[in-house]
């Protein structure tokens, strides 16, 4: 799959309350995305799996890592 079908893919199964448009997500979005809790968003940047930026203060986590991440989670799976 090349990456641009991949970013297809990812905007078709992305939450509707996340903008196509959004570069940045709240911690919170990020956990509604993997349907997981906050707390395990918050451990995966601290163990540096999931880098982050802060601005002002404030997590956000850009979509391109969210990306990345992914693709690591999928070519780690084995089934």
């Amino acid at each position: 799959m090349n990456q641009k079908d991949h970013r297809n893919q990812i905007n078709q199964i992305r939450p509707t309350t996340i903008s196509p448009l959004k570069r940045y997500l709240r911690v919170d979005e990020v956990a509604d995305y993997f349907n997981v809790s906050t707390r395990t968003i918050y451990r995966l940047i601290e163990e540096r799996e999931l880098p982050r930026v802060k601005i002002r203060g404030c997590l956000r986590i850009p979509i391109w890592e969210i990306e990345k991440y992914e693709e690591k989670l999928e070519n780690s799976e084995t089934f």
